[in-house]
């Protein structure tokens, strides 16, 4: 439910802000495509279960999606803006205690690889806070 009320609320704010562009849609479809896979899956436990492994992969570019252009920014802009490192401290915080949990419960590799993948790039933004600390952005040129 809250997932049908947070794309409710971003179409409202992109109708009135009148930035309902490919990207908004392509998310939209993406979602949609999401939401059929996971009702299949449910009606159909054999599917569910035969599916699981790649659902578990597919999950890590997804999950790596964000963090990935966002270490590239860094390391062009020589900066990390406006980002706060506490908000990296505890993501890296949490990955690797789930880490540390399916690891200790069941040692499935495709799930502590996506752990071990996010932990990697957390930390990686992490040193990107202390290698640009007092940096400021470059100024764009007229």
């Amino acid at each position: 439910v809250s997932t049908q009320s947070t794309w409710v609320l971003i179409a409202l704010v992109a109708k009135f802000n009148k930035e309902f562009g490919p990207g908004m849609v392509m998310g939209f479809l993406l979602y949609l495509l999401w939401l059929v896979l996971a009702l299949t899956f449910i009606s159909h436990p054999r599917v569910l279960q035969s599916s699981q492994f790649l659902m578990s992969f597919v999950a890590i570019p997804v999950s790596a999606s964000s963090r990935v252009p966002q270490i590239l920014t860094n390391f062009k802009a020589k900066s990390t803006g406006q980002l706060t490192a506490i908000t990296f401290l505890l993501a890296l915080g949490g990955c690797m205690a789930r880490l540390f949990t399916t690891l200790m419960t069941s040692r499935d590799p495709t799930i502590m690889l996506n752990y071990g993948v996010n932990c990697f790039l957390n930390a990686t933004i992490l040193i990107q806070f202390g290698l640009y600390w007092n940096s400021k952005p470059a100024q764009k040129e007229d």
